[in-house]
């Protein structure tokens, strides 16, 4: 998996609540360079909880960068994943749809519960390798 600097959302972010990513994507200079790349976060520090906790991956877009307003919206929604599935090494990712507007983020949902531990790391990349990484790859239950 090849990653690119400039196509990161965030690194090692850690957050008791929702949160959106660290840094946003800009892509009216790429325009639909985007399209057919793969969104992926990445556990990046084994996730621990009090509780019952979940986490959400999604990929956002909008025509503000502060992504306000009727055009933003959710192109990508991961499944709520247990606590006991976010193990350092495991990620989840999926092709970036057509329909992206002018901004791209990563977005953190956490669930019911509080993650007392737990980073993560969401970025575009070009490609991914799916045979070596199979085993790493979060479940889509």
């Amino acid at each position: 998996m090849l990653q690119d600097i400039r196509a990161r959302f965030s690194d090692a972010q850690h957050s008791t609540n929702s949160a959106a990513s660290t840094d946003i994507i800009d892509t009216l200079a790429g325009g639909d360079s985007y399209e057919g790349a793969w969104f992926v976060a990445l556990v990046d520090t084994t996730a621990t909880s009090g509780g019952n906790a979940t986490e959400t991956f999604q990929l956002q877009t909008a025509e503000t960068s502060d992504f306000t307003g009727p055009t933003a919206a959710t192109l990508i929604q991961s499944a709520a994943y247990p606590v006991a599935d976010l193990v350092a090494g495991k990620f989840f990712a999926a092709r970036v749809p057509p329909g992206a507007k002018r901004y791209l983020r990563g977005y953190l949902v956490n669930g019911t519960a509080v993650l007392t531990a737990g980073k993560f790391d969401m970025f575009v990349a070009k490609d991914i390798d799916i045979e070596i990484n199979r085993r790493k790859m979060l479940s889509a239950a």
